[in-house]
């Protein structure tokens, strides 16, 4: 979810794209590859850091077509 409020160091991703599509995240932290699933499914947890973190999710399909988007969480130590 974009704009996200996040009390733990960590995020899910998921998401759905063509079949077997090569998904690239690039967190904050790191970067992961992915091929999603044959019904274009995939999922991941990525590491944070305090405060505002934006994550680009990129899906490269077999057709050499690509798609991007970008969504933005807040990790904070505090309790809410």
């Amino acid at each position: 979810e974009n704009d996200a409020l996040l009390d733990k160091p960590e995020a899910s991703i998921s998401g759905k794209t063509q079949s077997n599509a090569q998904v690239i995240i690039n967190g904050p932290l790191d970067d992961q590859i992915l091929k999603a699933a044959n019904d274009g499914s995939f999922s991941t947890k990525i590491s944070l850091e305090e405060g505002q973190n934006e994550i680009v999710i990129t899906a490269l399909n077999s057709d050499g077509s690509e798609k991007s988007e970008t969504r933005t969480v807040t990790y904070t130590k505090e309790e809410f």
